[in-house]
């Protein structure tokens, strides 16, 4: 698919991503629907199609029709296998191009109502997807919204819905049924598949048709970034949107222009690897922000999954509070064990962990069913036995919410973009049972 970019100064980063897995080949970018016109007129160039979007008009509504109407003749006349797309969020642009377009087939227009236009709504255009006279994104997703059978998302998240799971549209978690939300804090040890097990708890939410929000509050290691990739994608274009946390904790009503739309039901709010540590901005993550933030995403989402790795709970201890449930990641090995007690231990007050054993059960993941100690088997009670014999102030026996088996392609998630739970039904079940008793 050879591909003319007119997009403005942000032509090369869009280059970088829509040529990323070899489907499409950017032939030329020009920053203006002027300059491109006056390169295709004078040289004997071709593409299939030419992508407009609004930073490439760059003049005034007169010469947009004009320069349209150059292009519909150009096109009619010596590329008839050729399209012209344009990609707008501005209804002026729109109208305009419809007058001028008219009943021109290969001059298709696409509209998104979103404040930034994603690039896998821009790649699916390019590839065939979506009305081929207006596409619609909706910045406000409803509780009462049901699976979509088509989405404007990324590779890694068109294919939620296989062929094996698309006559099992039934929700399979009642208590999180339209109209009742929860806030689930997945928490552990470093190394104990925290980040891996909320991304696929999200994307087996959204696939049972549930409005779900990520706030990943992991500020070291932002892991939502490697999982959901669409988000580096949408940040190098959109720079706003590498602040995107801090901009929903400060404005939680405008969390979904904020956020990085991964599919109907999905959303997901991080910051962007570039930005450090000791960024100024990074002081407004206050405690009553982030609380704020919870509350406004409670009201407006089935179900907010936050990442919060132990050592957060111990900056931000009353989050334990706003909280609904935790589920909290440990494998079934001694050393998880060991590690998990000594997190825990160094992380929460006497009153903190009152909370914080009240409110969490258990997630095995990397469950090995051959480990053992001391000869037998470390299945989930004895697992739960074990984490709270280690320590006086665990004096409970933790539910278990699910055990996740170990599989040999759980790091390849990353690289392939592909949820295990959007692909493999015994790992949808796991994780759809685990949301089900967190829930």
């Amino acid at each position: 698919m050879r591909v003319s970019l007119v997009t403005g100064k942000n032509g090369e980063a869009l280059r970088n991503i829509l040529e990323k897995d070899g489907q499409i080949s950017i032939t030329r970018h020009d920053n203006s629907l002027a300059d491109a016109f006056r390169f295709y007129i004078e040289n004997d160039a071709e593409f299939d199609i030419l992508l407009l979007i609004d930073q490439g008009i760059g003049c005034s509504t007169d010469e947009f029709v004009r320069l349209l109407k150059n292009f519909i003749e150009l096109i009619d006349s010596l590329m008839p296998q050729a399209k012209f797309i344009f990609i707008t969020k501005e209804t002026t642009y729109s109208e305009t191009f419809r007058r001028v377009a008219g009943e021109n087939a290969r001059f298709q227009l696409h509209y998104s109502d979103k404040a930034k236009i994603p690039v896998a709504f821009i790649k699916e255009v390019c590839l065939g997807g979506g009305s081929l006279e207006y596409s619609t994104l909706s910045d406000t997703p409803r509780k009462d919204a049901g699976c979509s059978q088509k989405s404007a998302c990324s590779v890694e998240d068109t294919q939620l819905i296989t062929p094996d799971f698309a006559a099992d549209n039934v929700r399979a978690i009642p208590a999180l049924r339209p109209g009742i939300s929860r806030a689930i804090a997945i928490t552990g040890h470093r190394g104990s598949g925290v980040s891996g097990t909320l991304a696929n708890l999200a994307v087996a939410a959204s696939m049972e048709g549930l409005s779900t929000f990520i706030v990943d509050l992991d500020l070291l290691y932002r892991s939502m970034n490697l999982y959901f990739r669409k988000f580096g994608d949408e940040s190098s274009l959109n720079t706003d949107l590498k602040y995107s946390l801090v901009k929903c904790a400060v404005k939680p009503d405008a969390c979904s222009n904020n956020s990085c739309m991964i599919n109907d039901q999905l959303y997901v709010s991080t910051l962007a690897y570039s930005i450090g540590l000791k960024d100024k901005l990074l002081e407004n993550l206050t405690a009553k922000r982030l609380i704020a933030l919870l509350t406004s995403l409670k009201a407006r989402f089935n179900l907010v999954l936050a990442d919060i790795p132990l050592p957060v709970f111990r900056k931000y201890p009353d989050l334990l509070a706003h909280v609904d449930r935790i589920g909290l990641c440990m494998n079934n090995s001694l050393y998880s064990i060991v590690n998990s007690v000594k997190c825990i231990d160094d992380t929460f007050d006497d009153e903190d962990l009152s909370i914080f054993k009240a409110k969490t059960s258990l997630i095995l993941t990397k469950y090995n069913s051959k480990n053992a100690h001391l000869g037998k088997a470390l299945n989930p009670q004895y697992a739960s036995r074990l984490l709270g014999s280690l320590d006086e102030r665990l004096d409970i026996l933790f539910p278990c919410a699910g055990a996740i088996p170990f599989c040999a392609d759980y790091d390849m998630q990353v690289d392939t973009g592909k949820k295990l739970c959007s692909y493999n039904s015994e790992y949808r079940k796991c994780y759809t049972d685990v949301l089900k008793n967190l829930a």
